[in-house]
């Protein structure tokens, strides 16, 4: 769930070597097959930035038949399809990627979020909690295991099976894993992430924030502050993955 910010310089490189690097960081199986990465990135990222998902889809599927047998290229499309809006067809990729490597069910947390959203809260617990067992002080994957468990046992429940993280390095995830304990304040979490001013990582921050109070209001049921929250989160452009997922909550709340 980690990611980075970049300015309009690095994103075109973060464009066009994002499968290559997704390859060999999101699983440690990844790299074993030769797939002309670059190529599928930039027509999938390109179709993604004219507003044609269903192009980044295309695109996403002629990835798969070069290499049908791979695990990697069904978490890809899986995140592709996500990223369009498509959570019940990302997570049959999702998991046709742990079926060809079922060694990669633990490090499939973009699993776990397209639980969230098909309403398989339990499952997604899960999915979380396995997580853990390789990502153990990643106060993200403690948030939406939590945000599962509300969904399906409560608020006060899910604050008792909320999995403790020791240290998050990054602005304000620490405040943030305290607003979910029942510790700190959504007021609280937004002044910590304004703090961090340094040049690379201010927007992070207050994209982090932002995204996790928003989903914090999600959980308490406060539906116009959350929603008014994941959209500052996504007025930081910061791009990434979880970007996504903030986009992709706002546009299924229009629905």
């Amino acid at each position: 769930m980690r990611q980075t910010s970049f300015d309009s310089k690095g994103k075109k490189l973060f464009l066009s070597s994002l499968f290559a690097v997704l390859f060999c960081l999101v699983a440690p199986w990844g790299c074993r097959q030769v797939v002309s990465q670059d190529v599928w990135a930039e027509a999938i990222e390109k179709a993604f930035a004219e507003g044609k998902p269903d192009k980044a889809i295309e695109a996403a599927n002629r990835f798969v038949e070069s290499s049908p047998a791979s695990s990697n290229v069904h978490l890809v499309r899986g995140m592709v399809y996500f990223r369009a809006g498509k959570i019940d067809e990302s997570l049959k990729d999702f998991d046709k990627s742990i079926e060809l490597e079922p060694a990669s069910a633990p490090y499939n947390w973009q699993r776990g979020i397209s639980l969230y959203y098909a309403g398989k809260y339990e499952e997604g617990q899960k999915q979380f909690e396995i997580h853990r067992e390789v990502n153990g002080n990643d106060v993200e994957n403690s948030v939406w295991h939590f945000l599962c468990v509300t969904k399906k046992q409560g608020i006060e429940e899910a604050k008792k099976k909320l999995i403790p993280v020791t240290f998050d390095s990054r602005k304000p995830m620490m405040e943030v894993m305290k607003l979910f304990a029942g510790e700190s304040t959504p007021e609280k979490v937004v002044a910590a992430a304004e703090e961090n001013q340094s040049r690379r990582g201010a927007k992070l921050s207050l994209f982090y924030g932002y995204l996790y109070v928003g989903l914090y209001y999600e959980a308490t049921g406060e539906t116009g502050k959350a929603n008014e929250f994941l959209q500052k989160a996504v007025d930081q452009e910061v791009g990434g993955y979880m970007a996504d997922v903030a986009r992709v909550h706002l546009q299924l709340k229009k629905k």
